[in-house]
C-alpha cells in the first residue's frame, strides 16, 4: 500500500479579491467599467494521504473544500460568495532529523 499515512484538514481561508470588468457597446462605442474589492475568511474542509518512499522523501496527495465568502473593502459594496474544490498532490522532503 502507498499511502500509509491518512489525515482530515479543517481551518479557515483568509483572501483578498479585486474584481474589474470592462463592458463595450459595439454599436455605440460606449462602455462601462465595473470593479469592487472585497476580503473575507471562509471555511476549510478536507483530507488526504502521503506514503513515504525512503526516510526523507515522500509523495502526498489531498484534496478539500473551501468557501470565499468576502465582504466590502472599498466604498464600491461589493460583495464576493463563492465555493472552491481543490486538489493538491506532490512530494515531502525532510530537511532535519527527528
Amino acid at each position: 500500500m502507498l499511502f500509509r499515512s491518512f489525515y482530515a484538514m479543517g481551518g479557515v481561508n483568509r483572501h483578498n479579491l479585486t474584481f474589474s470588468t470592462t463592458q463595450t457597446v459595439p454599436s455605440t462605442g460606449s462602455s462601462q467599467t465595473v470593479s469592487f474589492k472585497t476580503e473575507g475568511w471562509g471555511p476549510l474542509f478536507g483530507g488526504g494521504g502521503e506514503g513515504w518512499l525512503a526516510p526523507a522523501l515522500a509523495i502526498f496527495a489531498e484534496g478539500g473544500w473551501t468557501r470565499i465568502n468576502g465582504k466590502p473593502a472599498d466604498e464600491s459594496g461589493g460583495t464576493y460568495d463563492d465555493r472552491m474544490f481543490f486538489a493538491v498532490a506532490g512530494v515531502r522532503i525532510r530537511l532535519l532529523k527527528r
